[in-house]
């Protein structure tokens, strides 16, 4: 922005030098500020009637940054501070100007060249003028980098990974968990194609047969995963150059931005490069369902704050409690942020719109027995074929006492369901491609 600013202001000059020797053309007139260009910073107020100068304002509450500051994103959310505390939200654009909430109050606003005048009721009016330069309380806020909106793709890769992401699938390949190994378990290749209604299957592949895989997930050429709970590694689709990156207890992969996250064996947030190299430190406690939800953005349950959901931002450091009770496997859908808080025995569903982050926990009507939750494109799942379109998810319940099946991945393309016997142990594994009706078994 400042490069591209400079470049207009000296062409501007150039071409007032040669008007002003009688040569060239007139300079166009310079380009108007948009509403989403810059930092929107107070110059002048009037607040029930009462007006303020720039400086009676920074005399009689602070820094004008601090009293108030606005950035307008294109996807017509603002943010930015409202006396010292931190605000947000959505505008839209009318006839005259833009409307948008500030603490709960429609507010109207006016852009005029470089100056916007926010009207909040009868007698407020906030004149702000723009800067290039982020001003320092939105610098040193970290809610300026929260924008999560997930697409269907990633709430599916959410929900798998809440499950333990024992699945990964490309081009007609299933990669992960098979009971093919000679150790029992194993890390295995399936190719599969579509025969009328069911899905048929090829010969699996044996990838690694030292354990079983968890949390697969493909990065360029390699496949990376968790082995036997106890290593990291990756290995090529064809199942050369295996490496192993990390030793030692780990749980939770999750690749972002070019980097390795999982937790240590004392469920310590760490970090790598993709090579397993520069091992860093991220959240110094024990936490539990960590996810990147945008740029330095997580989510996780923190062990020893009463198991309470948290937002976490690790750029600053900051922390800041969503659900203060026991909750577990929150998958985010679009801004919604969905999950499990214990009720006695059983679970309540519950969630929150990230996007208003004001907004108040709704809660479903009824109560899950197990501890499961998946989402896809349409549907809610839970244990025990237990399932409802999206926007009837205050009806899920399930009282079941005895575990059935789970689902354990899910995309917009496939879904991965396992059944379990009476001591709890996989006793089936099925494939449905959706589109289509029927589900097969695989080893």
């Amino acid at each position: 922005m400042k490069k591209a600013l400079a470049s207009i202001l000296s062409l501007a000059m150039m071409f007032s030098l040669l008007t002003a020797c009688g040569g060239g053309e007139e300079a166009p007139p310079p380009e108007e500020t948009g509403i989403t260009d810059g930092y929107w910073v107070l110059d002048s107020m009037t607040m029930e009637g009462t007006e303020f100068t720039k400086e009676e304002i920074e005399q009689t509450f602070g820094p004008v940054d601090q009293v108030m500051c606005l950035t307008f994103l294109p996807d017509q959310t603002f943010m930015g501070v409202l006396f010292m505390e931190t605000i947000q939200g959505a505008y839209v654009e009318t006839e005259t100007g833009y409307d948008m909430a500030v603490m709960d109050e429609k507010a109207a606003v006016v852009l005029s060249e470089d100056t916007l005048t926010v009207t909040v009721g009868e007698n407020s009016f906030y004149v702000l003028t723009n800067q290039e330069e982020a001003p320092e309380a939105l610098a040193d806020n970290p809610w300026l980098s929260f924008s999560p909106c997930f697409s269907p793709e990633e709430t599916c890769a959410m929900s798998t990974y809440m499950a333990s992401g024992y699945y990964y699938i490309e081009d007609d390949v299933i990669y992960g968990l098979t009971h093919k190994g000679s150790n029992g378990s194993a890390f295995g290749a399936i190719p599969f194609y579509q025969e009328g209604d069911y899905p048929e299957f090829e010969e699996v592949t044996i990838l690694d047969d030292t354990a079983y895989p968890s949390y697969v997930v493909k990065e360029g050429d390699y496949l990376y995963y968790i082995l036997g709970g106890d290593s990291i590694c990756r290995i090529k689709p064809d199942g050369s150059g295996k490496e192993t990156l990390y030793e030692g207890e780990c749980s939770y992969l999750q690749i972002h931005e070019d980097r390795l996250y999982f937790t240590d064996a004392n469920y310590h947030f760490v970090s790598t490069d993709l090579d397993g190299k520069d091992l860093t430190t991220v959240v110094d406690k024990e936490i539990y369902y960590p996810y990147f939800i945008c740029s330095d953005w997580m989510v996780y349950q923190d062990d020893a704050n009463n198991e309470a959901l948290c937002l976490y931002n690790t750029t600053f450091g900051f922390e800041e409690v969503i659900s203060p009770e026991p909750t577990h496997v929150p998958i985010l859908d679009g801004t919604v942020l969905y999950y499990l808080v214990e009720n006695g025995e059983q679970y309540t569903l519950c969630r929150l719109d990230l996007g208003n982050r004001g907004s108040l926990e709704e809660r479903s009507e009824h109560t899950l027995a197990f501890c499961a939750l998946g989402i896809d494109e349409e549907d809610i799942y839970t244990a025990n074929d237990t399932r409802v379109l999206k926007d009837e998810w205050t009806r899920l319940a399930d009282s079941k006492e005895t575990l059935e099946d789970m689902m354990m991945y899910v995309s917009p393309s496939q879904s991965i369901s396992f059944d379990y016997d009476e001591e709890g142990l996989i006793s089936g594994k099925y494939l449905l491609n959706k589109g289509y009706i029927g589900l097969s078994s695989f080893y």
